[in-house]
């Protein structure tokens, strides 16, 4: 990450970027979306003056992810030489021990009910549950 992120998340520095308003944008979304998509614009949106989200083409949110990824690999593979993993344990293993295997026989509300009467509960059909 850019050394100077923290300043510019600090001081809402989006750079290059374009600010509009929820109002604005929803009044020229498809204009907004064209220029991000084909002319590579990128637009944050703010709400009372707070930045809330952004618009970007699609590449910047690829970059984004691989941006993420890689934090997330440099992060397992500090845990890993730290001797941290070594302390997990198997999700399913987890699961076993809560007694959480029940959950797929689990009850689902039935709204089919045409005459209008209340609704009634039916039996979920089984669903295979890996590590069992």
């Amino acid at each position: 990450m850019p050394d100077d992120l923290a300043d510019r998340i600090a001081n809402n520095d989006f750079g290059d970027a374009d600010t509009v308003t929820t109002r604005e944008l929803r009044e020229k979304l498809s204009e907004i979306v064209g220029r991000c998509a084909y002319g590579g614009d990128r637009f944050v949106i703010k709400r009372h003056g707070k930045p809330l989200a952004a618009v970007v083409p699609i590449e910047d949110m690829f970059v984004a992810q691989l941006v993420g990824d890689q934090h997330d690999a440099a992060e397992y593979k500090r845990a890993l030489a730290a001797g941290e993993l070594e302390k997990t344990r198997p999700w399913s293993d987890i699961k076993a021990e809560l007694g959480l295997w029940s959950a797929r026989l689990a009850y689902a509300i039935d709204f089919t009910d045409a005459a209008g009467r209340a609704p009634r509960l039916r039996r979920r059909p089984s669903v295979p549950c890996e590590g069992r």
